[in-house]
């Protein structure tokens, strides 16, 4: 067996693995876009980082697609090295195995961007699914938590209401370094002590906050703030003065109620209107 022999076995295998790459890639892609009808449609709501898992899980299937292909590619080397004959020679062979080499190289790029995009989004996944899980102590004090509401096109990761008033609240995950890490705001930024300043999230957050309030003041039938709420799990939070915004992290989301102003507070009468207009736009669409 001669280079001439390797060469060929190793090209027609990566051709191989691409090919079923490509069979396969569309069907994972239009798989999960096919909706039937749902059991209780109406009546399941969406939990904490549900949207985050979503990605989450569509990341991984790409993984999963990305091992599949190289266990077909290696598969095929060893048939091919057992019982294949080389059936093209000379440049054309040649052009073959530098197609073959770009291939391999476009697989482990993207193979290394997915594995990063991966961690990312485990870690996102689970910093809102920690928020979640502290706001969801703001029961005891009479307060509701709504996960992944959607208000047209904007989705809002946590909403609490209740008689203290209507916070929306947006996750931003960010790895700490230290347990000394400090984020504050500062000039309508997010800085945090490793340099890092991010203005997005309180546009974002703002926005949501403004929406939602149009919502609760029609239920409410008078003019109701929305207070905007920054939630970064994982770091210590600096004191805010910085009107309706607030910054909270998963220690002191406790707290949340106690930061109210009289005005946002709601009438008991309107409180269970509210509660049922959010729960339409929390249910479970994915699944």
């Amino acid at each position: 067996m001669g280079v001439r022999y390797i060469l060929f076995s190793i090209s027609l295998a990566v051709f191989t693995g691409a090919f079923c790459w490509l069979l396969t890639w569309p069907l994972m892609s239009v798989a999960p876009r096919l909706r039937f009808k749902p059991a209780f449609p109406d009546l399941v709501l969406n939990g904490f980082a549900e949207h985050a898992r979503l990605r989450l899980q569509r990341c991984e299937k790409h993984l999963y697609l990305l091992t599949y292909t190289a266990i077909i590619t290696a598969a095929a080397f060893l048939l091919l090295w057992f019982f294949g004959r080389p059936a093209v020679r000379g440049w054309i062979a040649v052009l073959a195995f530098s197609i073959a080499c770009m291939l391999a190289v476009a697989w482990v790029a993207f193979t290394v961007l997915q594995i990063r995009n991966w961690s990312d989004l485990r870690f996102t996944a689970r910093a809102d699914a920690v928020m979640g899980t502290a706001l969801a102590r703001l029961a005891l004090q009479g307060q509701r938590v709504f996960h992944g509401m959607s208000v047209g096109d904007i989705r809002i990761d946590h909403v609490v209401a209740g008689p203290r008033g209507v916070f929306a609240v947006k996750v931003v995950a960010r790895r700490v370094q230290n347990e000394s890490g400090m984020v504050r705001l500062s000039e309508r930024s997010l800085k945090f002590d490793d340099g890092t300043w991010l203005t997005d999230p309180l546009a974002e957050v703002e926005l949501c906050a403004r929406l939602l309030g149009k919502i609760v003041s029609r239920v409410a039938k008078h003019r109701l703030t929305v207070r905007p709420v920054l939630a970064v799990p994982g770091w210590n939070v600096a004191p805010v003065n910085d009107g309706d915004l607030l910054l909270l992290n998963e220690k002191n989301a406790v707290m949340l109620p106690g930061w109210s102003r009289p005005a946002d507070h709601l009438m008991e009468q309107d409180i269970a209107e509210l509660h049922e207009r959010l729960v339409r736009l929390c249910v479970n669409r994915y699944w």
